[in-house]
């Protein structure tokens, strides 16, 4: 193949845009002209057109929306040219027009049957009613584009004097947006999440770490307001909470930004892996014992990240939280987790080789927390073994020892500890001790320059 990429503004390179709609698309599916060629086609549409040896073989048209979105749409490539990747080739040139052009978020309406391929490409998909059109349903998808920022915390790539003179502060807690304590009158109850509501500052601090290695960026996305002006002020006070790196001003129209890791084609978001609030409250714990949780638990020892983004397919960050699994438990997580790699990653075996004592209820509660893992089996498989794993997010000697078994916080049986106390404190001490470990490693790697 001999394939050009041409943004079309001369008539017949248009011509070649919609000759591709016409052969690929409306003759295919018996669409009418009229209703392929609709009110966006205007004037004012840009065309992006791909050839093979000047004939036209994909297409796609972007349009404006308002002052910073637009939309993608009409993506055809002809039956002959599938996969091939033409597809990928012409998004990719349709959003870097756009970004070019000021716009920083992309709507699409994609076929329910081709959600997956605009998964891979970052798009996530904003609502949850499926539109039923007269040829095709299409889900609603959205990316943000030309904001994804890699700012690193800790390091400046530039020189290694800087690398030296900046600090791994692992006392920096994110809810309160600094290295001070918690006080004890904090209002926990409506505390924000800094993995959810917008912590910009937690997921450049977590890749700095955890990715330095990696070609790993922060992705900010921000999706229009679809709820009601109530909730969308709810969703703005609790990012308001939290300190970020130049933050966004309010707005009733959109909601606030999030942020996630995008590594290769893997997105990812970060998860607390503390002790539960819920169940501490609910446990007896006092005011006091819950605020000294959050100081610890809070700081960048108390996370890691899993993966995210499918179309709706349950995460860990979900499944792992509640009554219905692991009430948040970090050590029955990592002890799933580790029998999956244990049993070459086969949901099957698995299973079976869940120890005999577990009862039925706790068999059942694996269960949903593995299809969880299996949903993201790519990820895990990018993994060589759970030591693999365990030495990316930095584990050993706090969450698991030093052949990387599990360190548990309290008896695995029951699920939920007896005394929740006793657990909680284990496992703000595993926190404590991972900070210590990625405080030293920090250190090593300044002093080799590595």
């Amino acid at each position: 193949m001999n394939i050009k990429v041409i943004r079309a503004t001369e008539t017949w390179q248009q011509a070649g845009a919609y000759y591709v709609r016409i052969q690929g698309m409306a003759k295919q599916h018996n669409i009418t002209l009229r209703r392929e060629f609709d009110e966006h086609d205007t004037t004012d549409t840009k065309y992006i057109v791909l050839t093979d040896d000047d004939f036209p073989v994909a297409t796609c048209r972007l349009y404006g929306m308002d002052a910073k979105s637009a939309v993608i749409g009409r993506v055809v490539v002809l039956p002959e040219y599938r996969g091939k990747g033409l597809g990928k080739q012409v998004m990719s040139e349709a959003e870097k027009w756009l970004a070019e052009l000021g716009y920083t978020n992309v709507v699409i309406e994609s076929r329910d049957v081709a959600v997956g391929f605009y998964e891979k490409l970052g798009y996530e998909v904003t609502g949850e009613s499926v539109v039923h059109g007269d040829t095709f349903d299409c889900v609603r998808m959205e990316k943000g584009i030309g904001l994804m920022q890699f700012n690193p915390l800790f390091y400046d790539e530039k020189t290694m004097e800087d690398k030296g003179k900046i600090q791994l502060d692992v006392e920096y807690n994110y809810l309160i947006g600094s290295s001070n304590k918690i006080t004890y009158d904090y209002d926990y109850v409506n505390r924000p999440d800094p993995d959810t509501n917008g912590c910009k500052k937690l997921y450049d601090d977590f890749i700095s770490l955890f990715f330095r290695d990696c070609d790993a960026i922060n992705w900010e996305q921000q999706y229009f307001n679809r709820g009601t002006l109530w909730k969308n002020n709810r969703a703005w006070e609790k990012y308001e909470k939290l300190s970020n790196c130049n933050p966004m001003n309010r707005t009733n129209s959109k909601q606030p930004p999030f942020y996630t890791i995008k590594y290769n084609d893997y997105l990812l978001s970060t998860d607390y892996i503390g002790p539960s609030i819920y169940w501490a409250e609910n446990s007896g714990l006092s005011r006091k014992e819950i605020v000294e949780i959050l100081n610890v638990g809070r700081t960048i020892g108390g996370h890691i990240a899993w993966p995210r983004g499918g179309h709706r397919l349950k995460t860990i960050n979900w499944m792992r939280g509640g009554k219905k699994t692991f009430y948040d438990r970090i050590d029955w997580t990592l002890y799933l987790l580790k029998l999956y790699f244990d049993k070459d990653k086969e949901k099957d075996d698995v299973i079976q080789f869940l120890p005999k004592e577990h009862t039925e209820d706790e068999y059942n509660r694996c269960l949903l927390v593995l299809e969880a893992i299996e949903n993201y089996r790519k990820w895990y498989m990018s993994f060589d073994s759970f030591k693999s794993f365990c030495e990316r997010f930095r584990l050993k000697g706090s969450f698991v020892d030093e052949n990387y078994n599990i360190i548990w916080f309290a008896s695995a049986s029951p699920i939920l500890p007896e005394d929740y106390r006793v657990f909680a404190e284990n496992n703000i001490e595993a926190i404590r001790k991972r900070n210590e470990n990625l405080e030293d490693f920090w250190r090593n790697r300044n002093a080799t320059g590595i």
